[in-house]
């Protein structure tokens, strides 16, 4: 037993989170569409359970209140849908995202025009431009649900692949961090390549 953790005690884990990181980055890349299908799909998966355990923890407890038989029959709908259908189900959920945008994004520029213009603050500007560029995000997002879906692949695969470069890197260069302080003190990078 001590071997094993003296393994794992010098295993470094910065460059296995980075192997892993690298791997999902180049699925994103090169298998579009598997990682959020596959997200998904696992996520249908929890549904349904969720829903077989409320339903059986119900005929358990002996109170079985209609509620609860409607709560698990939508939720085993749901997991269904998921499972059989991830794609509409991520365009549901691209274009929920647009809906809301498009919903915000007007009530803040009522808002903001609800204000008197010297009551307003100095840079309101910026709130309009952000409120314009919400507002096309989401009608991007309402009319290309499948675009965005690449897009969003293509940003976390990006972000996954950074991150594992530097950790990979932070691997082989024999720095690591200290763990946090308890104080709150941001910790330094400590040189650990003569222990190599």
């Amino acid at each position: 037993m001590k071997k094993i953790k003296a393994f794992f005690d010098k295993l470094n884990k910065d460059l296995i989170t980075g192997v892993v990181y690298l791997a999902a980055a180049m699925i994103l890349f090169f298998l579009p569409g598997t990682m959020l299908h596959t997200v998904i799909k696992v996520a249908g998966a929890l549904v349904i359970l969720t829903a077989v355990l409320r339903f059986l923890l119900a005929i358990g407890g002996k109170v079985l209140l209609p509620t609860t038989v409607i709560n698990s029959v939508l939720l085993l709908a749901l997991g269904i849908v998921m499972l059989a259908m991830p794609g509409g189900m991520l365009r549901l959920i691209f274009s929920a995202i647009g809906v809301y945008l498009l919903v915000s994004t007007v009530g803040q520029v009522l808002q903001l025009l609800a204000v008197p213009s010297e009551a307003r603050r100095v840079f309101w500007w910026i709130d309009v431009i952000l409120a314009v560029l919400a507002f096309a995000l989401g009608i991007w997002l309402l009319l290309s649900p499948a675009e965005a879906e690449r897009v969003t692949e293509i940003i976390a695969g990006v972000s996954l692949a950074v991150k594992a470069i530097e950790l990979i890197c932070r691997a082989f260069s024999g720095r690591r961090r200290k763990a946090p302080d308890p104080d709150g003190i941001e910790a330094e990078f400590v040189d650990k390549s003569h222990e190599l």
